[in-house]
């Protein structure tokens, strides 16, 4: 099974994610960008959610 890596930074009121190799997603909360994720993934690789796994490092944030 294929794994994905991407990073999540605070930007504002949204995590902006970015999955290498494949985009930028963006979601309000940690769950929904995880979410914004796998369906990018999905999309853009053209491969079922079962078929992959995203490992996302999500930067701490200041304040």
């Amino acid at each position: 099974m294929k794994t994905y890596q991407g990073t999540a930074v605070r930007d504002g009121r949204f995590w902006a994610v970015k999955i290498a190799g494949v985009g930028i997603t963006q979601g309000r909360s940690r769950s929904e960008a995880r979410d914004m994720a796998l369906d990018l993934i999905e999309i853009m690789k053209k491969i079922p959610p079962d078929q992959f796994e995203v490992h996302l490092e999500f930067e701490p944030t200041c304040g």
